[in-house]
């Protein structure tokens, strides 16, 4: 590990990352045009915009595996890259189901967004690891690690999706979204560095089950602070339904469910009923 202090060492392997994802896309872009777009991808990602300075999952989380295996962050770098193409391609695919697009995307034609989701998640990674100076087999495993990883994490959203606007969800349906869209994305970043760090089984095993627990309590935490902290909570105007109101809906009778759909649909354009939302939730404790 570098020595350095720990935010300090936050933003030199971030601008480290972050060279290493941009060289990629030189060195693997079809076209001009191509590499445009997935360059302006990296550039407008909203977790930087937000936080800066913060520690990214994405980019951090496979360093600190690697080192914990092998005593250095370094040899990591090319899975943090990977990881972070993933996690831009998801947020933007998430982003465009949602309708929740950024200014950036807004006149983007839809074949160029999907080009670009397409290359960050299905094409550049594989190109990545193929360039690995590494053993075969372990390149396999981390294809493989990485085509499974990939599936759950579009069922996670897929089910996200089917779950919007219903009357009642159940929350292991939630609880399965969360788990594909943010637990298998954060297993799969803690594997790929176990796996190049050459880790027995077991301790890559033990690795990826702190990577989900990791990946679901970060959604978690996100979703609750946007219900009770973001005056606009885009779950509440997109009909996201989250483990707190799939939790509420369990919990309520035919007619209390009936009376809070009724607010849920409010709460897609009016503020005072966003508002009464939070109050029911708070008052039924989930907060």
């Amino acid at each position: 590990m570098p020595d350095l202090s720990y935010q300090n060492w936050l933003s030199v392997r971030k601008d480290t990352v972050l060279d290493f994802v941009q060289n990629s896309i030189n060195k693997f872009a079809a076209s001009s045009r191509q590499s445009e777009l997935l360059i302006k991808a990296v550039q407008v990602y909203p977790a930087f915009r937000a936080h800066p300075d913060s520690a990214h999952p994405y980019i951090h989380v496979p360093l600190l595996v690697y080192a914990g295996i092998t005593g250095d962050d370094s040899g990591a770098i090319p899975v943090s890259g990977v990881a972070l193409m993933i996690r831009i391609a998801s947020k933007l695919y998430d982003d465009f189901m949602d309708g929740d697009l950024s200014e950036e995307w807004m006149d983007s034609p839809h074949h160029e967004i999907f080009d670009t989701v397409l290359t960050l998640a299905c094409l550049l990674p594989y190109c990545v690891l193929a360039d690995l100076d590494i053993k075969p087999a372990n390149r396999l495993e981390m294809q493989q690690l990485l085509s499974e990883s990939l599936l759950k994490m579009l069922a996670g959203q897929s089910q996200d999706l089917a779950n919007k606007n219903q009357a009642f969800v159940s929350s292991q349906d939630v609880e399965a979204s969360v788990i594909g869209k943010s637990g298998a994305a954060i297993a799969l970043t803690a594997g790929l560095a176990a796996k190049l760090a050459d880790a027995p089984l077991g301790v890559t095993r033990a690795y990826m089950d702190f990577g989900l627990a990791l990946g679901v309590l970060n959604l978690v935490v996100k979703d609750i602070y946007e219900m009770f902290k973001d005056p606009e909570c885009r779950d509440l105007v997109q009909g996201t339904r989250t483990m707190q109101i799939a939790l509420a809906l369990e919990e309520m009778s035919d007619s209390e469910r009936a009376s809070f759909l009724e607010l849920l649909e409010g709460a897609r354009s009016k503020e005072t009923a966003r508002d009464r939302v939070r109050k029911e939730l708070r008052k039924m404790r989930y907060f």
